[in-house]
């Protein structure tokens, strides 16, 4: 039986997860997302659903798939050949999205019928709905506004003397140009700014639309809490950012020469019910939680990261969380 890796060849977190499997059980099969697999067959009849892929030398059918731990990337259905015809690869583009629609079916025929940390479909997760949930659920959160409308915007900010934007969905963007063969990445963060400042921004502009931006009040901290969720169980981290004016609004803004200190921590029990209960809504069984703890120790959610890292939350705490992952693979 195939323990099933879809990931990407430069995420260390995989690797030293490998090193455990190496040790607890067999051989995995690592799917990183730039193999290219073959597709032979997939069948869907009022006996059930099955798929064979080919990757390599190695056939993965659904019966032969003891456990699947979504990590990264993406299965890629697509044969490696260049095109130079107009019309070729307008057939091409076709056949490519027809594939990308049959992986999404390969991971839903997968989700129901084997042993899975993560599912691909959790890249679908929204923090904003999920934002929603957990005050459901009765957890504190920051207030939010997303919003195009300067009136709207005026009367948020009049709330608040100091304010947080930041990205509403993806916290990076790839930048490529095709003529010259380059890319980059680039990374937008969380930005603190003041009423007054924003105020001003828009006098001295004379702006009178812009696209919708996702605002919050901030929110003083006492401590962050990174908290890595995996068989219903909390490895929780608390992280004094404050102490340093690079990591005071973010964490994740890291100061490699001066890092913030660490340590294990647990949550309220009654706050673990609720991410619990939260987890379940949102048909998700491993994530990572970001919290804030006030100054009077209260707690409030900021999000859950379906492929958050983990790694240096299981180091700088002793965790060990690449070993609880593999024994759950190879259950």
């Amino acid at each position: 039986m195939d323990i099933i890796i879809n990931t990407v060849s430069n995420d260390q977190s995989t690797d030293d997860i490998l090193d455990w499997l190496y040790y607890f059980c067999e051989n995995p099969v690592r799917l990183n997302d730039e193999y290219k697999c073959e597709l032979t067959t997939v069948k869907i009849d009022n006996e059930g659903a099955d798929f064979i892929l080919v990757s390599g030398e190695k056939q993965i059918t659904l019966s032969t798939i003891r456990s699947f731990w979504y990590r990264r990337g993406k299965i890629t259905l697509i044969p490696e050949y260049k095109i130079e015809n107009l019309l070729l690869q307008s057939s091409y583009n076709y056949y490519k999205r027809e594939m990308n629609a049959l992986t999404d079916v390969i991971y839903k025929i997968g989700d129901s019928h084997y042993t899975s940390l993560n599912k691909y479909h959790d890249n679908d997760t929204n923090k904003l709905t999920n934002l929603i949930e957990a005050q459901k659920l009765g957890m504190k959160i920051p207030p939010t506004i997303i919003t195009n409308n300067i009136f709207d915007l005026e009367q948020f900010i009049s709330k608040y003397s100091e304010i947080i934007m930041k990205p509403i969905a993806y916290p990076e963007f790839k930048a490529f140009n095709r003529k010259l063969d380059i890319g980059a990445q680039i990374a937008v963060g969380t930005v603190k700014t003041t009423r007054k400042e924003i105020i001003n921004l828009l006098k001295s502009e004379s702006i009178s639309r812009f696209l919708p931006t996702l605002f919050q009040s901030y929110i003083e901290k006492k401590y962050e809490i990174r908290s890595f969720f995996i068989n219903d169980t909390f490895y929780s981290m608390a992280i004094f950012s404050q102490a340093n004016e690079k990591t005071k609004n973010d964490f994740r803004n890291y100061d490699y020469e001066r890092p913030n200190r660490t340590i294990p921590y647990k949550l309220p029990v009654d706050m673990e019910d609720k991410l619990r209960k939260l987890m379940k809504k949102i048909d998700m069984n491993c994530g990572s939680f970001d919290i804030i703890v006030t100054p009077a120790m209260e707690y409030l959610f900021l999000e859950v990261n379906p492929i958050g890292q983990f790694q240096w939350l299981s180091k700088n705490c002793n965790y060990y969380i690449e070993k609880h992952i593999a024994k759950t693979l190879c259950l």
